[in-house]
């Protein structure tokens, strides 16, 4: 063994040791560079890697976005409702029943206590009195539960002498009832109800004169009248003019073969 190789065992062993003891000893750095230092050896930095193992990326879940359905909001105009088409209310037509005058209840009475039941109906004056005529229908059964729709009161006029739509204004139809009988009280017997019917033409004329009635005889219906009566008057009633009077002439039951009797016409349902 020659000296060279020797002298590299030496320090081998050297080396060995040192790293030894370097491990032993805690791995004290002044050693090891002291070591260095004596075998002539820079000392060549350690690089220590750190080696990480790549785990793979964990996928990060995406939120789950749950589409809602967007309430959408069309603002409609509001439109009234178009009217129903009414049904056609059937056309009734309306019935006209005439009622003539009852013969003993028709006549006049006067002021002075006197009058007649079986002649003309006469309204109007002279020097002594004033009088008034009177006139009267039965309610007929037939129209029990009917619907009233208008009711006139018909006389016709036949004769005038002297002027008394003149002296005497319009002539009225009040509503009266005095029952069963004509009697000279009823001259001055106090009105059933205010329905007072003027006539539609109070003038000489000769031909019919009409009162609408409707109220008084819807009272007398409502009432449980058996008969719907009638006192004719002028609005103006004095004594005066002439022995032979201012009087107006009306048919009634009772004149003879007269073929204009008091009429009620009654219009209904």
């Amino acid at each position: 063994m020659n000296t060279k190789t020797t002298v590299i065992g030496t320090l081998l062993i050297i080396v060995v040791g040192s790293l030894i003891s370097y491990e032993i000893w805690g791995k004290n750095s002044s050693s090891a560079s002291s070591l260095d230092e004596l075998m002539g050896i820079s000392p060549s930095p350690v690089v220590l890697s750190l080696v990480t193992t790549a785990k793979p990326p964990t996928s990060t879940p995406y939120p789950t976005i749950t589409i809602k359905p967007t309430l959408s909001v069309t603002a409609t105009p509001f439109s009234s409702p178009k009217p129903t088409a009414e049904a056609a209310t059937p056309t009734t037509t309306p019935t006209t029943l005439t009622q003539y005058s009852t013969a003993s209840l028709d006549g006049f009475r006067s002021s002075n206590n006197g009058g007649n039941d079986s002649l003309e109906i006469r309204i109007g004056r002279n020097t002594n009195l004033t009088m008034r005529g009177f006139v009267s229908f039965d309610i007929p059964a037939t129209i029990s539960g009917k619907i009233i729709d208008s009711v006139s009161l018909r006389l016709y006029q036949y004769q005038v002498t002297g002027s008394p739509y003149s002296v005497g204004g319009n002539l009225q139809a009040e509503h009266v009832d005095y029952g069963s009988t004509l009697g000279d009280e009823d001259y001055s017997a106090a009105v059933f109800d205010s329905h007072t019917a003027t006539v539609g033409a109070s003038n000489p004329t000769l031909e019919w004169k009409d009162f609408i009635v409707t109220p008084a005889f819807k009272n007398d219906l409502q009432n449980g009248h058996s008969r719907s009566q009638y006192r004719l008057k002028f609005t103006t009633e004095t004594v005066g003019g002439s022995d032979t009077g201012d009087f107006a002439y009306f048919y009634s039951s009772n004149s003879g073969a007269n073929t204009f009797p008091p009429q009620l016409l009654i219009r209904f349902f």
